[in-house]
């Protein structure tokens, strides 16, 4: 005949009096330790995923432009200084409208294409949450559509924001036109093209 399940284990089958609803949750420090022991191996090589992850924004924003033949040649210029412990990338692509920077920039898993078929490069996102939560300092500077917009947190500011059970929102600053021809020269030598991004991070020790 048919064995059941009490007569297999010998005990009464457990009786449901409760139903209790579980969340999953997760740890976001613990989740980026684990991101840097897995993908990393070591923070020695932390800068070589950052860079990977600030190029492919660049070429992103690069490649809508080429597509509409607004411009014919993307430029993308790295820099790195070994004293500050600073890399900075600065392209000629799209650049972002304020609302970019402040929400899709900083989404996990989120893609800034303004072109997409197979929706975010990259996988998961693993590289760009070691971008935003494990650098030290983030600053941003952004033109797009004659609008000048700029980012200054942290790593850590970006992580407490996110692991807060109040929203914090993240300062984005927006430059007036006064502001912007009274440091022309300087946003004119950034952005030659009237629109870009430049990014510069601190990597930790």
């Amino acid at each position: 005949g048919t064995v059941t399940r009490e007569q297999a284990s010998g005990t009464p089958a457990l009786q449901m009096s409760e139903k209790y609803m579980g969340q999953a949750k997760a740890n976001l420090q613990t989740f980026i330790d684990m991101l840097r022991n897995k993908y990393l191996s070591d923070m020695g090589k932390m800068p070589n995923t950052v860079v990977k992850e600030m190029l492919q924004n660049s070429a992103d924003a690069i490649k809508p432009l080429i597509e509409q033949g607004k411009i014919k040649q993307g430029n993308i210029d790295i820099k790195v200084n070994k004293d500050t412990r600073t890399i900075t990338m600065r392209d000629n692509g799209i650049g972002m409208t304020k609302e970019t920077l402040g929400g899709v920039f900083l989404e996990i898993g989120g893609t800034l294409k303004e072109i997409t078929d197979k929706g975010p490069a990259g996988g998961f996102g693993f590289a760009k949450a070691i971008l935003l939560y494990g650098s030290g300092d983030i600053n941003v500077t952004t033109m797009r559509d004659g609008k000048i917009s700029n980012l200054r947190t942290t790593g850590e500011t970006l992580m407490e924001a996110f692991v807060s059970e109040e929203k914090i929102g993240i300062p984005i600053e927006v430059f007036s036109t006064e502001e912007y021809y009274n440091q022309q020269e300087r946003y004119d030598a950034m952005f030659p093209e009237g629109h870009g991004t430049q990014i510069t991070v601190t990597i930790p020790k």
